[in-house]
């Protein structure tokens, strides 16, 4: 069973990996604030970060996952970013280390 998927109150108790700014590493709080209005985005979305606390994000790219992985890079690279990599894809947290994919549904 996945991490995501904890038995009872707990599991609905905790929000989805993605949604938890804080656990963003190398983000400073204006980015932490940008990436509140980057989850507020349609989808397909992501955020890109570096290690040096440069970001960017896009959403909605001609309904392009890869495109808009791509563009998200781009604006990470724009503001400075050395080494931009994607921390959230959608719904799901794909940086190294800290894996998260969406919750399911529970079933009925």
């Amino acid at each position: 069973m996945s991490a995501l998927l904890l038995a009872g109150p707990a599991a609905r108790a905790q929000p989805a990996a993605v949604l938890d700014a804080a656990r963003i590493p190398h983000l400073g709080a204006e980015g932490r604030a940008d990436y509140g209005r980057f989850l507020l985005q349609p989808t397909p979305r992501a955020f890109a970060l570096a290690e040096d606390g440069a970001w960017g994000w896009a959403a909605a790219i001609e309904e392009d996952a890869a495109a808009t992985e791509r563009r998200a890079l781009e604006n990470c690279a724009n503001w400075g970013g050395q080494d931009c990599r994607i921390y959230a894809s959608d719904l799901a947290v794909v940086w190294p280390g800290l894996e998260a994919a969406p919750a399911t549904a529970p079933a009925t």
